[in-house]
């Protein structure tokens, strides 16, 4: 690991020292060298980007590594693979690449109406009533036929 420094609020505020605890996405505001390798981090930002069921999980020797904001790229994933475990892995700026991590893909928000049990007859009779739907609205002229 690199040294880390701190920073100000302005900088926090620009997305600087933005870290990853575990399953946790933090920031930190202000560094104080312990010696051997060791910092101690403080004014810290917890649960950033939606990480706040972390914060009360964590144990020894996890994973702590820095994010560069820039260097980030969003992986799109279609909506059926919510609650499924993926595998990630990260390259580092000497080019080595991490072992895999399982991830649970999680949902943009916890309060969007899951999606229903039951199979076909669920899909069915969800197809039906959007089928009844768009009729009415043909027959009322608001979509066309």
């Amino acid at each position: 690991m690199g040294w880390l420094l701190s920073c100000d609020d302005e900088a926090l505020a620009q997305g600087v020292n933005l870290a990853v605890l575990g399953g946790e996405v933090l920031q930190f505001g202000a560094v104080e060298p312990l010696g051997q390798g060791r910092f101690r981090l403080s004014r810290l930002l917890r649960g950033q980007y939606g990480t706040e069921w972390a914060v009360e999980t964590h144990g020894p020797d996890e994973l702590f590594a820095l994010i560069e904001r820039d260097a980030l790229r969003a992986v799109d994933l279609p909506q059926w693979t919510i609650g499924t475990s993926v595998k990630a892995r990260a390259r580092n700026v000497s080019g080595s690449v991490s072992e895999s991590v399982a991830i649970t893909v999680s949902g943009p928000r916890r309060d969007v109406i899951a999606s229903p049990d039951g199979g076909e007859f669920v899909d069915d009779e969800a197809r039906t009533s959007i089928e009844q739907i768009l009729a009415a609205m043909r027959q009322h002229g608001l979509i066309a036929s």
